[in-house]
This record gives structure tokens, sequence and C-alpha cells, in this order.
């Protein structure tokens, strides 16, 4: 709980202190049973394949690293920017897609971590929305396809 707030202030405090005003009031796409937002909802049993993709390199996520990346909880709503080039998602470092049981895939594109490696952005398809992610749940996944995020520096 302590290390969600402390993405809250510090995200904040990247921007000059103060966020990016959303266009419009937006709730995130799901919450857990808590009331957390999360990009991506729960139970990992719910998704019958979970692949990380960077280039050309592909993997399928293992169940145990499922488990922990599932709820993908939401840090923040960065909201809706003109320009995706500050969070690295006009070339993502890699793509997360979920596969459910029914076939419905949800594909969650990745960009650069935050400015104290807490936080990956990211945008979940269809929407342009972007939001900060927990790093701590992507960063094992992430490795998987050679992609490294750095430990956080406080």
């Amino acid at each position: 709980m302590a290390v969600t707030a402390s993405v809250f202030v510090l995200a904040s405090c990247a921007s000059g202190g103060h966020a990016p005003t959303p266009s419009t009031s937006f709730a995130p796409p799901a919450t857990n049973p808590g009331g957390t937002p999360v990009l991506v909802g729960g139970p990992a049993a719910r998704y019958v394949r979970v692949e990380v993709s960077a280039g050309s390199r592909q993997a399928q996520v293992p169940a145990a690293l499922a488990a922990n990346l599932v709820p993908l909880l939401i840090a923040r709503d960065v909201g809706l920017p003109s320009d995706l080039s500050p969070f690295g998602l006009d070339h993502p470092r890699a793509t997360i897609t979920f596969t459910e049981t029914t076939g419905a895939t949800t594909v969650v594109t990745l960009g650069q971590p935050n400015f104290d490696n807490h936080g990956v952005y990211a945008i979940r398809a269809p929407m342009s929305r972007v939001w900060l992610v927990l790093a701590s749940g992507v960063r094992p996944v992430l490795a998987l396809v050679g992609v490294v995020v750095p430990p956080p520096t406080d």
C-alpha cells in the first residue's frame, strides 16, 4: 500500500507538481474486489494464455508470473496526451496479450518507466488513454523478452 501511495505522489511530481488534465472524466477499465483500479482484471485463471512480445522476441508468460501480473494495477491515470513520446508509447517497448477462456483478448502496450522506475506507462487497446501501471508486476514479465525495467531509484 505504501508503494502505491508513493507512486501516486512521485508520479505527480514528475510533471512539475501537477498532472496532465484529462479531457473528460474517465473510470478505469475495471476494479478489483477491493476497489483498486486495474488495467487487466483477474483472477489469473480467467486467462488461458498470456504472451509478451518485444520486437521479434516473444514468450508465453509462465502461470506463476501471470498470477503476479493479474490483476494489473493502475497507479495513475495520465489522461489523453496528444504526444505519446514522453511516455515511450510512440515506440513501445513491449506488448502483453491476455487471452481469456472465452477467446477474447486484451492487449496492453507498454512504454517507458516513469522517473523513479516504480511505474511503467501503458495503453490498453483500443483505448488511447495512458495509464501508469506498477512496475513490480510487469518487470519480471518484460525480462522474458529482454526488456529491462531498472529497480526503483528511491
